[in-house]
């Protein structure tokens, strides 16, 4: 019963989204309640610095394939837009806390991080043979 909430919330997406979905979030949480916060954010502020305006918008729209699918009110809590600028990217990265972290995480749809890890999969076909492990920590 406890887990009832967690595999039928999504009624969209299939079991094996909702199990990858909840593994890669399980993770994610993990690794940045064991993680220094600030350290993290620095390292990350100062990727940001030394990025390109074009190498910056390039990754952005990358990384905003997966940031459209957020729920409208945490993308619009975060300053997270279609649009954002360099300057705002690092503003919004210094103002963050491990809980809006989760927040974040939770709200990303088990059905793209699915869809994210198995495009991930099929483009390591051509490649050599990999364990698992590899193949999460690649994605």
């Amino acid at each position: 019963m406890c887990f009832q909430k967690l595999f039928f919330a999504e009624e969209k997406s299939g079991w094996g989204d909702t199990v990858i979905g909840f593994t890669f979030k399980t993770l994610s949480k993990s690794y940045l309640a064991a993680a220094d916060i600030n350290k993290l954010k620095k390292n990350g502020i100062n990727k940001l610095l030394k990025m390109s305006d074009e190498k910056f918008r390039k990754r952005y729209a990358e990384v905003y394939a997966v940031i459209k699918d957020l729920p409208p009110p945490v993308r619009t809590k975060y300053g997270l837009t279609e649009k954002m600028t360099k300057k705002q990217a690092i503003k919004s990265l210094a103002g963050l806390d491990k809980k809006q972290i989760y927040e974040i995480i939770n709200a990303v749809p088990n059905s793209v991080i699915a869809e994210r890890f198995r495009e991930a999969v099929a483009g390591d076909k051509g490649s050599k043979p990999s364990g698992i492990t590899d193949q999460i920590s690649g994605l």
